[in-house]
């Protein structure tokens, strides 16, 4: 079974159960070949910003692993964050919310913690 699974996560506070929802989702044997996303908005795309986390080396193990975390464009001007002041594996997304809207129509579950 091929899985595919956005995460979405739009508070801050909500990073620490998305990440052990995804940890317990790959080490799943269902979940070797899965496609996994991650679309941080709202202020949760805070969390991406460089010297912002604790957790940048598990993020990037886990982008390492496959797992591609992006971040709303919207949000990150609303934030007025820089892209360039993100982790280097984050990827940007014009919009968070037709990004969800994407994966949602290409077959991914939604899942929000």
């Amino acid at each position: 079974m091929h899985l595919q699974v956005v995460f979405h996560v739009d508070e801050p506070e909500k990073w620490g159960l998305l990440l052990r929802n995804l940890q317990n989702l790959l080490r799943s044997s269902d979940a070797a070949a899965a496609a996994i996303e991650v679309v941080a908005n709202g202020p949760a795309v805070s969390f991406y910003k460089v010297g912002r986390t604790d957790a940048a080396e598990h993020l990037q193990s886990l982008s390492k692993a496959g797992v591609r975390f992006c971040a709303c464009e919207n949000a990150l001007r609303g934030m007025k964050i820089s892209p360039t002041e993100l982790l280097p594996f984050v990827q940007t997304v014009p919009s968070g919310v037709l990004e969800l809207i994407w994966c949602q129509n290409h077959g991914f579950a939604y899942l929000k913690p």
